[in-house]
């Protein structure tokens, strides 16, 4: 049971990844007035919008439910940034759900708040701090059906050396410490610490490369992690249980022609843990991406990759991507994206799902910071994993 939904839960994750190359859009809307107070601009704005899921698993295990999300957030920035950039955010939803079975509670409050902050910008030493606190009330998974209460904590600050525009290098170290605490399950609950340098390399018109290494330390408040070996679950339980996830990638990004750009990356990612578990991989990416206009484009994506589910999972998947990005009269903005992939998670036996998604969003801006967007999600999956999950979204937006 527990295998197979985190075999569930695991490909919403790699879903989820796909997805968020939709976020990627060159095209931008402009920004809404606010209210200007001193050097800060304030938009204060509100958020209203629905879900409803409609989720096949098995035969004898089909349901629909959703939720209505009603919120309020304030967002704030420096009026002039030339020197100091400084964004603040505060936000608070009720998430009311229906169809949730033998759910606790029918709804709950989501909390959020954050501030960053880019020190000297105009210097050659740069400083970036930042800090963010959510509290989220969701179901834990989609089988389960059942709320579970998330703190998650976050605080860093990234060094930049950057001896200016033009310059051919530049080089980025970062630390954060976050936190994900779960009040009903400690033994979910986990801290990491991170460590990231960024190093880029200017040359040429419009062409980089980089050097990005990430390492972490990710630590289990309580230890009950069941060990794996040989595709079977032992029945022995680790102690002090910790993960020690590693990649090192290096990228190329430039034009080939005035308007088809590319990215190409490879590297390597090895991660172990207290449980004697090792994997490792050579992971890699190749992005094409053709600007038609300068608000619209379309670009395809590979990608092979090694990643960790709930820190102690491993899994290889390899992905490809399809998608387009248009803002038309400046009011009407498009998203489209469909990608095929798998996964495997290492460690157990007959654990290989194939992966399809398929995303359309719509979204019309009636004035700046006013919006009335439309969403459609699908997810279908074969193999270990076998599901069909559609998902459709209204939402309307204001902000002054």
């Amino acid at each position: 049971m527990w295998d197979k939904i985190s075999k569930i839960c695991l490909a919403a994750v790699v879903f989820m990844a796909a997805g968020s190359n939709i976020a990627l859009a060159k095209n931008s809307v402009p920004e809404a007035a606010g209210i200007q107070a001193g050097n800060f601009v304030i938009h204060p704005g509100v958020d209203v919008s629905a879900g409803y899921d409609m989720r096949d698993e098995t035969v004898d295990n089909e349901h629909s439910d959703g939720f209505v999300d009603v919120g309020v957030h304030l967002n704030t920035h420096l009026l002039d940034e030339t020197t100091t950039k400084w964004d603040n955010s505060l936000e608070f939803k009720w998430r009311q759900f229906w169809g949730l079975g033998t759910a606790d509670t029918s709804g709950g409050p989501n909390v959020r708040v954050s501030t960053a902050a880019d020190i000297f910008r105009d210097r050659t030493f740069r400083i970036a701090p930042a800090a963010s606190y959510y509290y989220v009330t969701d179901p834990e998974d989609d089988n389960l059906r059942k709320e579970l209460d998330n703190h998650h904590v976050r605080a860093g600050v990234d060094f930049y050396i950057q001896p200016g525009a033009g310059a051919i290098f530049s080089q980025k170290f970062g630390y954060d410490l976050s936190g994900k605490l779960y009040p009903d399950r400690w033994d979910t609950s986990h801290l990491t610490h991170r460590l990231t340098s960024l190093t880029r390399w200017n040359f040429m018109p419009h062409t980089s490369m980089s050097l990005d290494v990430d390492f972490r330390i990710v630590s289990y408040i309580e230890d009950t992690h069941q060990l794996v070996k040989g595709g079977e679950f032992t029945g022995e339980y680790a102690e002090n249980f910790t993960s020690y996830p590693i990649r090192v990638k290096y990228d190329l990004t430039g034009l080939l022609l005035s308007r088809l750009s590319y990215d190409l990356g490879l590297g390597y990612a090895y991660q172990s843990d207290s449980g004697d578990l090792a994997e490792h991989m050579f992971i890699m990416n190749a992005r094409l991406r053709y600007d038609f206009t300068e608000d619209v484009g379309l670009f395809v994506e590979y990608k092979k990759d090694f990643d960790n589910y709930r820190e102690y999972d491993y899994y290889k998947y390899h992905r490809v991507t399809l998608g387009f990005n248009a803002l038309w009269f400046e009011h009407l903005q498009t998203d489209l994206s469909v990608g095929y992939g798998f996964f495997d998670i290492q460690g157990r036996k007959d654990s290989t799902s194939n992966l399809v998604n398929a995303e359309a969003n719509i979204y019309y801006h009636f004035i700046p910071g006013f919006k009335l967007g439309a969403e459609y999600h699908l997810r279908y999956s074969t193999g270990s994993s076998d599901y069909t999950k559609n998902m459709f979204i209204l939402s309307l937006a204001y902000e002054y």
